[in-house]
């Protein structure tokens, strides 16, 4: 799985997928999404975990780089935020995905 991401400074970056990847989509007027993005959680450290807006407004107070990648968004039919979307295995498939609430219930959905 390859993508692209453009970071909050228009910076593009190509990803390949690498292993267990937690795919988070936000926006800027979403309590749920800032409750999870505003503090890196040890509960993920076993992903790597790309956190994509789904719109064009600034994002601040983030912990994690906010990237803007609509291809993603439209490869793992992401179509609103708050959504996580959990892909793991080779090939890369998606195993987990749903709403966004806070931390701790993304982490529970994850087990």
């Amino acid at each position: 799985m390859h993508f692209t991401l453009v970071d909050e400074t228009g910076v593009v970056q190509e990803h390949h997928y690498a292993g267990p990847t937690l795919v988070v989509a936000v926006k800027d007027d979403c309590m749920g999404c800032a409750n999870f993005y505003r503090e890196r959680h040890p509960g993920f450290a076993p992903y790597e975990v790309i956190v994509v807006a789904t719109n064009d407004a600034p994002i601040s107070g983030s912990a994690y780089p906010i990237f803007r990648s609509p291809e993603l968004l439209a490869a793992l039919d992401i179509r609103s935020a708050p959504f996580f979307v959990l892909i793991t295995g080779e090939p890369p498939e998606v195993t987990r995905e749903g709403l966004v609430y806070d931390v701790s219930q993304v982490l529970e959905e994850l087990r």
